[in-house]
């Protein structure tokens, strides 16, 4: 386990920074699929898939797990969020990130 507990002030972002889209990541096989696709999540499945992937969001009962999930559905509620389909191949790796770049390229 790394720990970090001082950074430079150049290794910290202290600007706000656009949210673009959340992807849940889904591995397909590579043959016959494109390095990588999206479909859209409805909001209650992005919700679902923020609660899930929490780090302690699972673990969390009474107010704590209405705080988690408020919390989530307001992510889902403003963020696009896509299942996010890459091919099991590493030599196309390239090939996904640059995909995945383009849908947000502005």
């Amino acid at each position: 386990k790394i720990v970090l507990d001082r950074l430079d002030a150049g290794d910290l972002q202290r600007t706000s920074v656009p949210f673009a889209a959340a992807y849940v990541l889904l591995p397909v096989e590579a043959s016959d699929s494109e390095a990588a696709s999206r479909t859209p999540l409805p909001e209650i499945q992005g919700t679902l898939a923020f609660i899930e992937h929490s780090k302690l969001g699972p673990l969390l009962g009474g107010d704590d797990a209405a705080a988690i999930f408020q919390q989530a559905a307001a992510i889902a509620r403003r963020v696009p969020t896509y299942a996010l389909y890459i091919a099991r191949d590493l030599d196309r790796v390239g090939v996904a990130a640059a995909t995945i770049h383009a849908w947000h390229a502005a």
